[in-house]
């Protein structure tokens, strides 16, 4: 998670959890029944903060990094995550 200064430079986010990102090693976090992980992307820390990746109030930026990726990811034919925005 990157927050995007005045000059449009990106920086970490600076919050409560110490938290720049998450995945399949993050402590804590917590898979679907099917195995996938639900990241929640807000500002105010939910109720619920196992798969919470905080946000900066303002613009920012995510990024997908993939070490050792499938051939199918490098292919472009891997299926990436979706952005959904919750009510």
């Amino acid at each position: 998670m990157y927050e995007k200064d005045a000059d449009g430079r990106l920086f970490f986010t600076d919050n409560p959890l110490k938290r720049y990102s998450i995945g399949d090693r993050t402590a804590g976090v917590q898979r679907q029944p099917d195995g996938t992980i639900e990241v929640l992307l807000q500002h105010v820390a939910p109720a619920d903060q196992h798969n919470w990746l905080p946000t900066p109030k303002g613009a920012f930026a995510i990024t997908l990094r993939a070490y050792l990726p499938s051939d199918a990811l490098r292919r472009g034919e891997a299926p990436l995550p979706r952005l959904v925005a919750a009510d």
